[in-house]
This record gives C-alpha cells, structure tokens and sequence, in this order.
C-alpha cells in the first residue's frame, strides 16, 4: 500500500489505504482470482463476483440451512421486515445502497431473490471463500 487517501462520502470522512496495483477482474484468469469459476461470476467479458452471501458462509440460497434470506430478516433486522437500517455497512446490505431493508422500494430480499438466484427460490450457488 502505497498512500492514504482522505474519501468523503455521505457517512464522513474515511480514509483509506490506496494500493499501488489495482486488480482488474474484467480480464482476471480463475488462478488470479482464487480457485475456480466458482468464486466469480462471467458477465459478457467481465468477472464479478458473487453477490447474496448475507450470512458469511459459502453459499447465497433462499431456503434450507443457513440461508441469506433468513440472515437477512432474523439477524440483520431482528425479525421486523418493515425496519430499515441505513447509512451502515453490513453484509445484510446486497445491493450495496447503504441500507438494509426487506420490504420497500431497493430492499434486499428482492436482490437475493430476483437478482442473484434468478426467481428461483431452490438455487443454491456454491462460492470459494478464502480463509485466512
């Protein structure tokens, strides 16, 4: 890391290490990335990775155990799906808006749901997770 650069954004100022080599998924090799194709996702000629992993394991589903939809109610928002969090950073947050929401307009179950598992309530995506 080469420097620190003060980020002002509708939370504040932040500051942030800057690195001196920026990594470029747009043409990364599955080595680069980690693993195999199953740690990002090919859209057109870019890689990007997974989204829908609220509860931090290896997988985004929708039902069975350990599913981000649960996550997303019961522990992000305590079980009340009309509550909203915002401006926070929190992996209950899929589409990356700085809220957490269930229900509503941008709301993230809809994200997990719609987007990530494509309308299909039973796809389980498999993910490589590094591990320290």
């Amino acid at each position: 890391l080469t420097k620190t650069a003060p980020i002002d954004q509708k939370w504040g100022n932040i500051e942030l290490e800057v690195a001196a080599n920026k990594f470029d998924f747009t043409s990364a090799t599955d080595n680069q990335v980690f693993g195999d194709a199953s740690a990002f996702y090919t859209s057109g000629a870019n890689k990007i990775l997974w989204a829908g992993n609220a509860s931090s394991n290896n997988t985004s589903r929708y039902t069975g155990p350990s599913n981000d939809h649960s996550y997303l109610l019961s522990t992000a928002l305590s079980g009340n799906s009309s509550a909203v969090l915002s401006s926070i950073y929190s992996s209950g947050d899929l589409n990356m808006n700085g809220n957490v929401r269930y229900t509503g307009p941008s709301n993230d179950h809809s994200v997990l749901l719609t987007n990530v598992l494509a309308g299909n309530s039973s796809t389980v995506i498999t993910q490589q997770i590094i591990t320290p």
